[in-house]
């Protein structure tokens, strides 16, 4: 019938217009980048290598000879404090080693409150506060670095400035990375803080400022260069023996020699020692007298007219 359809053609490849009662497309979300997306809280390996007995006897060495006065903030702290061992619930068959100038219970109410982590205080009847806990912690921390987890961190709040490994560069992060984690059992753990918190308390190693005495300076030289790293070796280098008074003895001794030989034998070189040596012995025989000064001047008397 003329006049009921609209004249003119119908382009059938043009897309259907939508109805303006049809919905929009679901907007997809951003994805964070991975630089940027939480950390799920779980540990893991701190260190990927793999020490040797021998390599962990020497990372033990230099974390016990390095420490001393320094203003920075990982210098040793020299007031006394506790090194402690956490437990969590969340990781069975893990313990955390930290050490805090408060008492271990209150370093608990902190991670609790500002990690949001709950923190189980394992009770030791040899713990107790002592000096140079801050180096205590550091050598157990060298003796299990085979061990040593880490996880991370977003609610302590502090900014540590943590490699993302994203085109190579280091951006400041919320998380923290907390690495005192050890996969090791309590019994372990007890048995590594004690020795060495024994050895600081009882053998008492370090002077005022936190630097080695004479005498473990010497053990631990004598340490680096006879030992290979076995738990026998160390528990006879953490004492002090009636032997090792003895070695230190001669060591001291040869030093003794060396600084005074040299001056012994320029002075015999020189013209007149031989003399001089003569007449010291006999002064030493005869004491200081009369006769004993004419006999030297006489004698020496001689022995400038002979050496004309």
């Amino acid at each position: 019938m003329p006049g009921a359809f609209p004249i003119g053609s119908i382009n059938l490849s043009e897309p259907p217009r939508q109805s303006p009662t049809c919905e929009p497309p679901e907007a997809v979300p951003d994805l964070e980048s991975d630089a940027t997306r939480k950390p799920p809280r779980k540990l893991e390996r701190k260190n990927l290598d793999h020490k040797s007995e021998n390599d962990l006897k020497n990372g033990i060495l230099h974390t016990i000879r390095r420490t001393g006065v320094t203003r920075s903030a990982n210098g040793p702290n020299l007031d006394h404090g506790y090194v402690y061992i956490f437990k969590s619930a969340d990781w069975p068959g893990y313990v955390k080693i930290g050490s805090t100038k408060q008492a271990p219970k209150e370093r608990e109410h902190q991670w609790s409150t500002k990690c949001k982590f709950k923190c189980v205080h394992i009770t030791d009847e040899n713990d107790k506060p002592f000096r140079f806990y801050g180096i205590i912690e550091r050598i157990v921390h060298a003796e299990l670095y085979n061990e040593q987890m880490k996880f991370y961190c977003d609610e302590c709040g502090s900014n540590h400035r943590l490699s993302l490994e994203k085109k190579g560069e280091e951006k400041l992060s919320r998380w923290t990375e907390h690495s005192e984690w050890f996969e090791i059992s309590e019994t372990k753990a007890k048995e590594v803080v004690n020795k060495w918190r024994d050895w600081a308390i009882h053998q008492e190693p370090y002077k005022q400022d936190a630097r080695l005495c004479t005498r473990w300076l010497w053990k631990h030289d004598m340490g680096a260069k006879w030992m290979k790293g076995s738990e026998t070796e160390w528990e006879a280098w953490r004492h002090f023996s009636w032997l090792d008074e003895f070695r230190l003895g001669l060591h001291d001794f040869k030093k003794w020699l060396e600084e005074v030989v040299p001056p012994l034998k320029k002075l015999a070189n020189t013209s007149g020692s031989f003399f001089l040596l003569l007449a010291g012995v006999c002064l030493c025989i005869w004491g200081v007298n009369l006769v004993s000064c004419l006999i030297v001047m006489t004698a020496f008397l001689l022995y400038r007219y002979c050496d004309k």
